[in-house]
């Protein structure tokens, strides 16, 4: 224990991440959920384009306002963005929980398409269940029957099977919900006090978790469970919180305690081996990790006020946030390639631009409600970044009103042969192809696949008479004072591929 906490909080329930003024707290970190995977990170890519280079300038402005319900602001717009111009002010929505004494945590997307997220009522209440919200924003439904009472569900992540898995933070265990309300609890784990914190689906195909063990320092864990419920776990010192898959394969996650203050990994097979990288900031206390497009997992440090990455082989880079002591939580990979941080006491989400070598741009927006208490993020089916709002149980929208892309103009076909012709046809998409010579697989078509068949007859469509070819195929402030903690201890078609009219023999 070292004390109260350097930050001054106005939250009045310090438990599951909410401080009361004075109490000697040690830790604010919370969970980040729906953390992306290197297949949404690619997706990323492949929409946007990737990072834009060259030098972004840094600064940030106090512009912002504010109102209730649905707002559009920014404190200070910068000029910098992965889609290589000034990104766009973001609108910020909140919406409110139907269960007005739950504190909302840990969220992601489901195989429905719809956000879900954890809530509990930590500290002695009754409030354990499961939420759903769809990208319109209504209705919420809330499911509570077959989770146990007083378990407070924390972290929740798509597990391999198709169902939601969630941590039981209070219930020392792991369930699973399917997307129709129906719960299934796994038996308690070993530890009696294991509280298991944040979890993600690995490359194994199994559910890899944390075990904070906040009543047993030293005792926390690496846990990972098959979809069958087969338990493996691996120590790990006190501490470790969030947990990610990495660019190498291995799953990387954060160690929060003190005497940690570090980035680990962990390989995925028969016999696991750990990794420990300490971290340069003493008493950073890392809290959420995300997987960037640069292959480097980023994170956030509550205490020491950073943004952090580090690559695959453990270097280190820090980046101090534009807000002293604003305690980031939850990050999370944008569909435009930037990050999206959980600023918990600054009651603000920063994008964070990544720039190469240098220094990433850092742009606050103010949430619409005050002292809320943004906790965890992903990014939503529809280009929005979702996040909890733990202290005002509420789930806030951030629509980045990204562009949409102008269609590039269709090309023309011609009859002049191209060197993607020959026998293979139309390779390069130019419709360029030489007049084939009648074989024995023609008919009502190149039935034997040779590409020999009789000249076809024009259409308008720049296709052939059988309607080949021509596609137009053109996608915590966590529960203890980590958690605030009560004891100081933290903590396509067919046809020619996508090519308008553009038709060979197919």
């Amino acid at each position: 224990m070292k004390g109260t906490v350097p930050i001054a909080l106005t939250q009045v329930d310090f438990h599951a991440g909410f401080l009361e003024i004075g109490v000697p707290l040690m830790r604010l970190a919370q969970p980040k959920i729906a953390r992306f995977s290197l297949a949404c990170a690619a997706l990323a890519l492949a929409a946007c384009g990737g990072h834009g280079g060259g030098a972004l300038p840094a600064g940030v402005s106090s512009t912002g306002t504010s109102s209730a319900g649905s707002m559009s602001l920014s404190k200070g717009l910068t000029a910098a963005s992965s889609l290589a111009t000034t990104p766009p002010t973001p609108t910020i929505t909140e919406y409110a929980v139907p269960s007005t004494d739950s504190q909302v945590a840990g969220i992601t997307v489901g195989p429905d398409g719809a956000l879900w997220f954890a809530e509990g009522n930590p500290g002695g209440g009754t409030r354990s269940s499961i939420g759903r919200i769809p990208v319109t924003g209504a209705p919420i439904t809330e499911y509570s029957a077959g989770i146990s009472v007083g378990s407070t569900p924390y972290g929740i992540t798509t597990g391999p099977d198709g169902t939601l898995w969630f941590t039981e933070y209070d219930g020392n265990r792991l369930a699973r919900i399917t997307v129709t309300g129906s719960v299934s609890e796994f038996p308690a784990l070993p530890n009696s006090r294991s509280t298991p914190e944040l979890l993600k689906t690995g490359p194994d195909g199994n559910v890899w978790f944390t075990e904070y063990s906040d009543a047993n320092a030293g005792q926390g864990r690496i846990g990972r469970m098959t979809p069958g419920g087969v338990l493996s776990e691996y120590p790990d010192g006190d501490g470790p919180y969030d947990i990610t898959t990495g660019s190498d394969g291995r799953m990387w996650f954060t160690e929060s305690q003190p005497t940690s203050n570090a980035m680990a990994a962990i390989t995925t097979g028969a016999t696991p081996t750990q990794t420990r990288y300490p971290l340069p900031t003493a008493d950073a206390s890392p809290n959420n990790v995300a997987l960037g497009l640069d292959g480097n997992i980023w994170f956030t440090e509550c205490y020491s006020n950073i943004v952090g990455k580090i690559t695959p082989s453990g270097t280190i880079t820090e980046y101090p946030l534009p807000t002293a002591n604003s305690c980031p939580n939850g990050i999370a990979l944008g569909p435009d390639g930037n990050f999206y941080v959980a600023e918990f006491q600054t009651n603000a989400i920063t994008r964070v631009v990544p720039n190469g070598a240098s220094a990433p741009t850092m742009t606050e927006f103010t949430l619409p409600t005050a002292a809320n208490g943004p906790l965890l993020i992903t990014a939503g089916p529809d280009g929005s970044m979702w996040f909890t709002e733990s202290s005002t149980a509420k789930i806030g929208k951030m629509s980045l009103n990204l562009p949409t892309p102008s269609p590039g103009p269709s090309p023309v076909a011609s009859s002049t042969p191209g060197p993607g012709c020959g026998s293979g046809g139309d390779k390069d998409g130019k419709g360029q192809c030489p007049t084939p010579t009648p074989g024995p697989g023609c008919g009502k078509g190149d039935k034997d696949d040779k590409r020999q068949c009789p000249v076809p007859t024009p259409t308008p469509n720049g296709c052939d008479q059988h309607g080949q070819g021509g596609g137009n195929d053109n996608h915590q402030s966590d529960k203890d004072s980590k958690h605030a903690d009560k004891d100081g201890h933290r903590n396509d078609g067919h046809g020619d591929g996508g090519d308008n009219n553009q038709c060979g023999n197919h």
